[in-house]
């Protein structure tokens, strides 16, 4: 498939070379909701797509595996997966359980958020929880780092 792929995150785009460049047409994150939501803006004039119909007014929220053609007739594929990294963990008003050695876990220690189904497992030396097995407990993601995308358009 000739078609650019370009994925974001909470950090935004993994692949900013790829994402359309037509200065008439924007990405826009709103980080306010979990996971982040993304959105495409386009003035009228510029003519593009999303799964083949023009957005309405202007603005379309972008779903995972979205088709974006541009007016120039480039197609991009909107991909909002993102990769396992380690992060210190962000307490939060209720108690969270690494999902595999079901220990608690604290504040600010080293941990993963599954991006597959939102588990999070510690990751430390002393509790390396993530990467202990293949795969996530409940979605069988693969826990290597360098796994790279489940997905691409070519699957």
């Amino acid at each position: 498939m000739d078609d650019a792929v370009f994925c974001f995150s909470g950090a935004g785009p993994v692949a900013p070379e790829a994402a359309p460049s037509d200065p008439r047409v924007w990405l826009v994150l709103s980080d306010s909701g979990v996971p982040p939501s993304w959105a495409l803006v386009a003035s009228p004039d510029a003519h593009v797509q999303v799964n083949g119909r023009a957005p309405v007014a202007g603005l379309r929220v972008l779903n995972d595996r979205d088709m974006i053609r541009t007016a120039n007739g480039a197609r991009y594929v909107f991909c909002s997966e993102s990769r396992a990294v380690i992060e210190p963990f962000r307490a939060a008003d209720r108690t969270v359980f690494c999902g595999r050695c079901r220990q608690r876990l604290d504040g600010g220690s080293p941990a993963v958020c599954c991006p597959g189904c939102g588990i999070w497992y510690h990751q430390g030396a002393d509790l390396p929880c993530w990467t202990y097995s293949e795969q996530c407990v409940y979605c069988h993601r693969a826990t290597a780092f360098d796994a790279g995308y489940s997905w691409t358009p070519e699957d």
